[in-house]
């Protein structure tokens, strides 16, 4: 996994979903899914978000995260599979690249059929927990060790940026640590 080879894909990340997280505190989930797309700026990634509509009005990302992906322009989709949306679909496979990240809400249904799907168009799926959110404590640790079991890999936004900057020490080193700081108060 190196910057050359990843996209992040960022799923259902929108007010009304993720206020609904029983897992992961809608505010933690919002800064990790933040830090992530500021990790993804820094290392200059594809980034997509996918987003379905939840309730009355045109679907919108939350606003922290809809700030730190100001060129992203969320794709609607219809179905709970995002590999199952044409424009989703194609968009992440038109980046060429092998390493997908995959977060969101909710990770017993989005999450772990985006990385289902993700693992059988042949990307290695990277999950950081603490960027999802799911129903219940019992129901999301199923689904990540569902996850787990078609060959995905989870951590977390932190244990990603330091594989992305391998050398702390330089001065992307300390941008990622900067970024990272964020999500490990």
């Amino acid at each position: 996994m190196t910057p050359e080879t990843v996209q992040i894909l960022f799923i259902d990340i929108q007010p009304e979903i993720v206020a609904n997280s029983r897992t992961n505190p809608p505010e933690r989930l919002t800064a990790a899914a933040v830090a992530l797309a500021r990790l993804g700026t820094l290392f200059d990634l594809p980034m997509h978000a996918s987003v379905v509509p939840a309730g009355t009005g045109k679907p919108r990302l939350v606003p922290e995260l809809a700030d730190a992906l100001p060129t992203v322009t969320p794709l609607t989709r219809t179905t709970a599979p995002v590999f199952g949306d044409g424009p989703t679909k194609a968009a992440i496979a038109a980046t060429g690249r092998h390493d997908l990240v995959v977060c969101g809400v909710v990770t017993e249904v989005a999450v772990l059929l985006a990385a289902f799907d993700g693992v059988l168009a042949g990307h290695e799926v990277h999950v950081p927990v603490d960027a999802c959110g799911g129903l219940s404590q019992r129901t999301e640790e199923a689904a990540f060790r569902r996850i787990e079991s078609f060959d995905a890999a989870t951590a977390c936004v932190a244990t990603l940026g330091a594989v992305l900057a391998q050398d702390l020490g330089t001065d992307l080193g300390r941008e990622t640590m900067a970024i990272l700081q964020t999500v490990m108060r």
